[in-house]
């Protein structure tokens, strides 16, 4: 897509750029035969990927389907942050269910950073992840300013690491607006490549991946109790499926299976709700450039106005700016050409409202643009559930899939074992 105001920019994300540059992307074959297995993994993302890896570990028989290539998707056009617990916080879950179910939930996540972080070891420092924490810059509201002091109570019950005050953290000095001035920190906070993450997990699943391999049509068998699942060019017999592809996959699930109202009977969404988010990535900052984002420490943040943002620093020293969108999707879940870029445009100005000492930026500096769709329910709240017998749905991580849909990918390999 031509852009005469950013004449660099590519229309890819960063990480699956530098995969391509540094490295050959998986070339797994297509599924041009018919065959029979186990367990079928629809998605090779977070989900279907982690899936993967526990039943690899535990020498199950099971095959992983992707429409496209490995980090086509959502998993592989995020911002690599992670930041553990989901979008409402403890404080609004005690509030909408009570203590115990808030309890389980944050316990359940930080569950899912061990796993995480156990995966990552095995990779050996080839994902580029460090525990950089992620602050929350935010501005006095007397309701809001409650609200967090409590938070910080309630996660210290829990032994998670939070702090809350008027005053950057010590080793957390982030050059942000002045016109922020509460900060709410989450030092479990970290950072990743999530295009070097997935490429460890697929080759770690190699042999089971089939690329290019788009369902077409899944079909439960009752009398056999098993799944038909054809490709474009072959077929799948399996006695159980995991559909790991988030909330996309609701368009490909046959009608009779209702998944939308079992979801709704589980009190997660009255209806699930898309919303687009978008990133774009600088070239390498030099190291006096760095300082205008950090004086020390190179944490992620995310502002808690209603159109929020986000950014972080990677290990190459690019900045990365992202931020929820405000266009209103049309029927066919995409933007045009003239959208994105008014969509850019917007986001490299508020770079300046929100990170002031980095205005040196210009749009030349600009190399890498991306973004996509996600759902969020009533609740914000992913779910994993069996929709039919030996059927297996997971997703709707409301943008925080790169921790949470990892973690649900575990779950759904439990389930399905």
């Amino acid at each position: 897509m031509p852009s005469n105001l950013f004449p660099k920019v590519q229309y890819t994300s960063l990480w699956n750029a530098q995969e391509k540059s540094k490295r050959p992307r998986l070339a797994g074959p297509k599924l041009s035969r018919n065959i029979r297995t186990d367990t079928v993994i629809i998605g090779a993302g977070f989900t279907g990927l982690s899936a993967a890896w526990l039943l690899k570990k535990k020498r199950k028989k099971f095959i992983v389907l992707e429409k496209g290539r490995v980090g086509e998707g959502a998993s592989g056009n995020n911002s690599g942050i992670i930041w553990p617990g989901y979008i409402p916080y403890m404080y609004d879950l005690v509030h909408t269910f009570d203590y115990t179910v808030a309890k389980d939930l944050y316990e359940k996540s930080a569950e899912y950073l061990v796993l995480l972080e156990k995966v990552l070891r095995a990779a050996k420092g080839r994902c580029d992840y460090a525990r950089t924490g992620v602050i929350a810059l935010m501005r006095f509201n007397p309701k809001r300013d409650k609200k967090y002091r409590e938070e910080t109570k309630l996660c210290g019950s829990i032994n998670i690491p939070v702090s809350y005050s008027a005053r950057k953290p010590e080793n957390v000095k982030i050059e942000s607006s002045p016109t922020y001035n509460r900060y709410f920190h989450c030092k479990d906070g970290a950072s990743f490549n999530s295009g070097k993450f997935l490429t460890f997990l697929a080759k770690k699943c190699a042999d089971q991946l089939y690329e290019q391999s788009g369902v077409e049509k899944i079909e439960y068998v009752r009398t056999k109790n098993e799944y038909l699942i054809w490709t474009r060019e072959g077929s799948v017999r399996a006695k159980k499926v995991i559909l790991a592809t988030n909330a996309y996959a609701l368009k490909g699930i046959p009608s009779d299976f209702n998944l939308t109202r079992q979801i709704r009977q589980l009190g997660k969404t009255r209806k699930a709700k898309v919303f687009s988010s978008f990133c774009l990535a600088t070239r390498p900052l030099s190291e006096h450039e760095k300082k205008a984002y950090s004086r020390e420490g190179s944490p992620a943040f995310y502002t808690s106005d209603s159109f929020y943002y986000y950014g972080k620093l990677t290990t190459d020293h690019r900045l990365i700016f992202g931020g929820l969108d405000k266009f209103k999707r049309n029927s066919k879940l995409s933007f045009s050409n003239e959208e994105r870029a008014a969509i850019l445009k917007n986001l490299f100005r508020s770079i300046k409202k929100v990170l002031p000492k980095m205005e040196f930026l210009k749009a030349e500096d600009i190399e890498y643009f991306w973004g996509g769709f996600d759902v969020q329910t009533r609740y914000a709240i992913p779910i994993a559930l069996e929709v039919n017998p030996g059927l297996y749905f997971g997703g709707f991580y409301d943008g925080l899939g790169a921790l949470n849909g990892f973690g649900i990918g575990k779950t759904l390999a439990e389930m399905a074992s």
